[in-house]
């Protein structure tokens, strides 16, 4: 162990933490976790847990991912990278990414698990950015010819990293690559002699022309190339909270440290929420954890737990799952977030500790949101009765669908006029709404009423539509499809000329629900 009478150079002996976990020495990890030591520091490719499983100390990994919050992204990429099949979905079927595998099979030449892992649809880009990496001509011509086409922007960051001069300048001047993008591969490639004026040139594309080499700095701090890094802040002012980004996004503790060292004091404190973005973008859980406790402000754990969605880290997800912020929030990241991978939302759904109505609501909007997850995901509900989903969750996700593309309504709204009960209210806020899209009348009403939908008393809304009546009667009046004493046109959903259809609604809140035998199905014939 490390001295800790004297300064400790908080480099990670990655031999030592590989021994302590062949070992299962819980204690002598947390030691070093004490001391500062981020023992899922990345060293090249990986990280401890990804080079024992490159060794097939398969246990010793297991043991880090278990104990010590170690990521099951990296561990998937290195079983995938070996041809270890089994291993594989092992860790996806527990919440890895579909990605990191398909790099990781491309990186080890295995292209029958590469296959395998193809039916999932995952992220074609990803597997674009590891062909290029390792000139997989062959298979990035496959990709290229897709449907969507992969991003060239990560063809070229492939083509950099893996050193193809070639195929690196046969991309690079494609419209969708930036100079960003460009800087941040080479800083993390360590090409130092590469980023000079003729390069710049090369890319005027960019609109953040003074903050180039920032992401250059982003990019070596997180491979931990500190001559690189250093130079970049001295010779072309790179921006310092770009390098503390980039080290703890790689789990650089000392490297980090350094960095904050020559970091003005009025700015440090700025730089915590940086350190909490970088911890959990690397899935570094014990150093989040000490970041968290540094955190007096209360956003640091909300950006966590954002961007442990995105980057699909469900080990941090699942270590602060009970404080979850609302769950529209996380869902609208979920599918906002990059997060587009139909697996991930699987898992993510099956593997997290949110409560059971907080997962239902997500599997809600997930499904309403996208038609392929539910085109899979449906029939797994229906005919395994996941214990988190209600009986009606498919005529719920068919209704909610519709609304979001026919009626153009936010998912909020869409979700609550589906779970209102009250045949009259649903119709008169579905027909309401569609007036209000149309015609552009009494937006602000609406939005009360919706807004408040579970909290006021059927009274107190039929008093509001009334009132809406009175106020809009006049501007109804001029609309086209208005009948006196019938109300106006609707346009059934499945009416695919548009062809008018009459329905009386001007005042459907005071119909009862007995007054209309066919009460319980008129929702499932319509929507």
């Amino acid at each position: 162990m490390p001295n800790t009478t004297t300064p400790i150079n908080l480099d990670l002996d990655f031999k030592l933490v590989k021994q302590l976990a062949i070992q299962e020495d819980k204690e002598g990890l947390q030691k070093l976790i004490d001391q500062g030591y981020c023992i899922t520091e990345l060293e090249g490719e990986f990280s401890a847990v990804g080079q024992l499983i490159l060794e097939k100390n398969i246990n010793a990994a297991e043991f880090l991912i278990e104990k010590f919050g170690a990521s099951r992204n990296e561990a998937v990429k290195a079983a995938a990278m070996i041809g270890n099949t089994d291993y594989t979905f092992q860790l996806l079927y527990k919440g890895a990414g579909f990605d990191d595998a398909i790099q990781g099979a491309l990186l080890g030449g295995n292209k029958a698990l590469f296959w395998k892992l193809w039916g999932y649809r995952p992220d074609m880009s990803v597997a674009a950015y590891t062909a290029a990496k390792i000139n997989d001509i062959e298979t990035l011509a496959w990709l290229e010819k897709q449907n969507p086409p992969p991003s060239p922007v990560y063809i070229v960051k492939g083509a950099i990293e893996g050193g193809h001069t070639e195929l690196e300048e046969k991309w690079l001047t494609h419209p969708e690559v930036t100079a960003e993008g460009v800087f941040y591969t080479l800083g993390s490639a360590n090409k130092s002699e590469t980023i000079n004026d003729n390069l710049f040139h090369q890319l005027k594309r960019s609109q953040m022309v003074p903050t180039l080499y920032d992401f250059a700095a982003k990019g070596a701090s997180y491979k931990n190339h500190r001559a690189f890094v250093f130079s970049l802040i001295k010779n072309a002012h790179a921006g310092l909270g770009y390098g503390v980004l980039g080290a703890t996004t790689g789990g650089h503790v000392q490297l980090n440290n350094d960095l904050l060292q020559i970091t003005p004091p009025a700015v440090q404190k700025d730089m915590l929420l940086t350190m909490i973005q970088g911890a959990t973008t690397g899935g570094h859980l014990a150093l989040l954890k000490k970041y968290l406790e540094k955190d007096k402000t209360g956003q640091g754990l909300e950006i966590a737990l954002m961007i442990a969605i995105d980057a699909n880290q469900t080990h941090i997800i699942n270590a602060f799952a009970d404080h979850m912020p609302s769950t529209y929030r996380v869902s609208k990241t979920m599918f906002n977030y990059k997060i587009n991978l139909l697996p991930r939302k699987v898992d993510f759904i099956e593997n997290s500790t949110l409560n059971l109505m907080s997962r239902n609501e997500v599997l809600i909007y997930l499904l309403s949101v996208d038609s392929r997850f539910r085109e899979l995901v449906l029939p797994k509900i229906l005919r395994e009765k996941w214990p988190f989903s209600t009986a009606n969750i498919g005529l719920q996700a068919q209704q909610i669908e519709h609304y979001l593309k026919n009626y153009g309504m936010t998912f909020p709204v869409a979700l609550e006029l589906t779970m209102t009960t009250h045949l009259n209210l649903h119709y008169w806020i579905l027909h309401s709404y569609q007036i209000m899209k149309q015609y552009d009348l009494n937006r602000d009403l609406f939005k009360l009423i919706t807004t408040y939908i579970t909290s006021i008393t059927f009274e107190d809304v039929t008093q509001l539509l009334d009132n809406f009546l009175k106020v809009t009667d006049n501007q109804l009046r001029r609309l086209p499809s208005y009948v006196p004493g019938k109300g106006i046109t609707l346009f059934a959903p499945n009416n695919k000329n548009n062809v008018p259809t009459r329905q009386s609604v001007v005042r459907p809140m005071l119909m009862d629900k007995h007054d209309n035998p066919n009460n319980n199905n008129i929702s499932k014939k319509r929507y």
